[in-house]
């Protein structure tokens, strides 16, 4: 049983690390971070971007990321289209889904809202401090589900789930956890 220390915030400004004592007396760090998403849509179509990630894989998702510490959700993910996109939004329409992922094997916790985005202006221009974005593209339905299929199923089912039936009101939640702590052969399960 995994018992809560306390809180304490270390290293990378963006996550929140839980030290928890394991079974024989051994600490661990748990960190958990809060993600913001955004659905932007224009003429049928819907905005994604590509993220490089480490070893050299990539995927596909609509654009966001980490909400740093003293910004609101809304905001951080204003900024993080600018940065990923170029473009601006003018209001967040509604929060349209949750997703929380656990992955206890490797020891984080992820919270994700993803916001519709109401009009919006600019054009597309990327300019991540991360160097995580490396393009940005309008696609429709079909080519939303070819390019985000090497997405983990916690990006791509949900944003799936709206791009091809979207409901008109209310959030839905969808809820994963991973098992193992290898990308290439963790299992990924929805809990929900």
């Amino acid at each position: 049983m995994s018992i809560v220390l306390g809180r304490i915030v270390v290293g990378r400004p963006y996550w929140i690390y839980w030290a928890k004592r394991l079974g024989g007396g051994r600490l661990s760090v748990v960190k958990r971070w809060q993600v913001a998403g955004g659905v932007l849509e224009n003429r049928g179509r819907v905005l994604l971007v590509e993220n490089q990630r480490r070893g050299g894989a990539s995927d596909w998702s609509p654009p966001g990321g980490v909400v740093d510490p003293g910004e609101t959700l809304l905001s951080a993910l204003s900024r993080e289209v600018i940065e990923e996109t170029g473009l601006t939004v003018s209001v967040w329409e509604r929060r349209l889904y949750c997703v929380t992922v656990e992955a206890p094997d490797m020891e984080w916790t992820m919270s994700a809202d993803i916001h519709l985005a109401g009009p919006h202006s600019g054009e597309i221009a990327i300019d991540d401090p991360d160097q995580i974005v490396t393009q940005a593209r309008w696609v429709d339905s079909a080519e939303s589900a070819q390019l985000m299929r090497a997405s983990p199923l916690w990006l791509r089912e949900p944003f799936s789930a709206w791009v091809d039936n979207p409901w008109a009101a209310g959030t839905r939640s969808f809820r994963y956890r991973v098992i193992g702590t290898d990308r290439s052969s963790y299992q990924v399960t929805r809990i929900d």
